[in-house]
């Protein structure tokens, strides 16, 4: 899932409070600190709203208040920050890629593959943005595109198993062999989450090895990992043609996963493809929150 790997402003906002006014250097800090959404909302809020503040500083803090209304699964004023992000500066890459987040976080997987495609082009080394393009090609219906951004992806960031994941679906969606099954060994799964999932994927462990692994004492954490499972053990599922358990477990999916993760748009895409009615569109858990750092 991973919504909290959003990408962070990349000076530090603090930096250039000199050119600051009416915005103290309290503001600064609180735009960036990590822990509380509410406080960097209104922080970033008093440094884009004083005109005697760089467009550099504006530009930023309108990508730092993006990241904290993302946070708060507020994505439509997310996309309005991010947007006023690229607008003082057009070749705000992470703007762009955020913003894609957003747009497919709400299903709108056009504009979504739009900006991912802006982020590639500014950047073509940018992992994230393959992979992002690559889901939203695959929930669109394009898994034909989606393999080669994401098998990208997997070549620019080998670590990153939730790529492998999404490659390993394109690639049976595409009547491939496994990704997952012919890449294990070269994977470098340990035992850290989501690796028992991939280990599931390759054939290794059974669901109830997952199932198991998902424990935590933090519930927030077990919540994700439970999110994970259900999704992707939906579409592995799914791949077998089980369509009906398929949709059981994409519905366990909806219920577990915040909204914010990459996993509770992709359930209700995948509930409305196999025409089955969405029982629960409110998630009741909340990622872990890792500040400024969501892409």
């Amino acid at each position: 899932m991973r919504y909290w790997l959003l990408l962070f402003s990349v000076v530090p906002l603090f930096a250039f409070a000199h050119a600051a006014m009416a915005a103290t250097q309290t503001d600064f800090l609180d735009c960036q600190q990590m822990e509380n959404p509410d406080r960097g909302v209104a922080g970033c809020t008093k440094i884009v709203e004083d005109p005697s503040n760089s467009a550099h500083d504006r530009a930023v803090a309108h990508f730092d208040r993006g990241v904290d209304y993302y946070a708060k699964d507020d994505f439509d004023h997310a996309i309005v920050d991010w947007s006023e992000a690229i607008t003082l500066d057009p070749n705000y890459t992470h703007a762009y890629n955020n913003r894609a987040k957003a747009y497919r976080a709400k299903g709108d997987y056009e504009h979504a593959i739009a900006d991912y495609s802006e982020a590639i082009r500014l950047d073509p080394q940018h992992a994230l943005a393959f992979k992002g393009r690559g889901i939203a090609y695959l929930l669109s219906g394009q898994a034909a595109k989606a393999e080669p951004d994401l098998r990208q992806a997997a070549t620019l960031e080998p670590w990153d198993l939730y790529a492998a994941l999404w490659l390993d679906i394109a690639t049976r969606r595409n009547n491939q062999p496994s990704y997952i099954t012919q890449s294990i060994d070269k994977l470098g799964t340990t035992s850290a989450w989501p690796a028992p999932i991939v280990f599931w994927y390759a054939g290794r462990i059974t669901p109830r090895d997952v199932i198991i692994a998902t424990q935590d004492q933090s519930l927030v954490v077990h919540s994700a990992r439970l999110c994970d499972a259900d999704f992707y053990g939906g579409e592995l599922v799914l791949s077998t043609g089980d369509k009906d358990q398929a949709a059981k477990l994409f519905q366990n999916a909806v219920k577990s996963c915040a909204k914010a993760a990459d996993e509770y748009p992709a359930a209700v895409t995948e509930l409305k493809t196999l025409g089955k009615p969405i029982e629960e569109q409110g998630a009741s858990a909340e990622a872990p929150q890792a500040g400024k750092p969501i892409q």
